[in-house]
């Protein structure tokens, strides 16, 4: 009869060496909005593999030119990093992609679904629907009845307490 031990024991040793594992799900995160701390800003350490120093990193992600230099991955810890303030009127959300490929491009782990979700600030100013309200209020008119309605929206997250 052959011990179970000795097997999970080889087979721990080789997952723990390989450096093609599939993460398994999708990575999600949130950054605030209007971060005014210093730059690069550290999000979200990656679970890169050991042995990484085979290969490098490449981090991809939404086609916008404008998103292409506002995240990086710091290869000496493997944290992924926002590089200036984002604004989540701007967008509210980021998809990246994290690979770790050979210098022939060959594929040696990934890719890594990453959400980044920009947490909303109370930072926009209310619009009124008019620029000018008008209302008559008669001499006998009892306290805590209304009269005048005001309509007013803003740009911040819809249904939270900032908008």
């Amino acid at each position: 009869m052959i011990s179970a031990r000795p097997w999970l024991l080889y087979l721990s040793v080789i997952q723990a060496f390989t450096t093609e594992a599939q993460p398994a799900e999708s990575l999600h995160t949130e950054v605030p909005e209007n971060y005014g701390g210093n730059f690069p800003f550290y999000i979200l350490k990656l679970p890169l593999p050991l042995g990484r120093d085979e290969g490098h990193i490449v981090l991809s992600g939404d086609s916008n030119t404008a998103d292409q230099n506002t995240f990086a991955v710091d290869t000496d810890s493997g944290f992924l990093v926002a590089t200036r303030t984002l604004d989540r009127e701007e967008k509210a959300e980021y998809q990246l992609q994290v690979t770790l490929e050979s210098e022939d491009g060959r594929i040696l782990w990934g890719p890594q679904l990453v959400t980044v979700h920009v947490k909303d600030e109370n930072d926009q100013v209310p619009q009124f629907s008019q620029a000018i309200y008008r209302a008559q209020l008669s001499q006998g008119t009892r306290p805590g009845v209304p009269f005048l309605f005001l309509e007013a929206s803003d740009g911040d997250a819809p249904g939270t307490a900032n908008s």
